[in-house]
């Protein structure tokens, strides 16, 4: 199986949004912790925010709607955290 993307390492405990977007753009983790990991830590970037501004095309979608999963797409998938109160994994 070939995947789509390369396992990266997060620069710090807090930074797996940072880490996610990395992967996702195929560039290394520390470069995006120090480009977006501020300001999405303190709620000045939201995740579509980043795609976009690294031009990467995304679809928002949540459970309540009928969604296929592409074999060919890259997914994130956002969860509560259990160690950061009101954040997201």
């Amino acid at each position: 199986m070939q995947y789509l993307c390369e396992q990266q390492t997060q620069p710090c405990k807090f930074s797996c949004v940072a880490t996610s977007l990395a992967v996702l753009a195929g560039r290394p983790a520390q470069e995006f912790h120090d480009r977006f990991h501020k300001r999405y830590w303190e709620d000045r970037l939201s995740i579509g925010d980043a795609l976009r501004e690294l031009g990467i095309p995304f679809k928002s979608f949540d459970s309540a709607e009928r969604n296929s999963i592409e074999e060919s797409a890259i997914y994130l998938c956002g969860v509560p955290s259990l160690n950061v109160i009101g954040g997201m994994h």
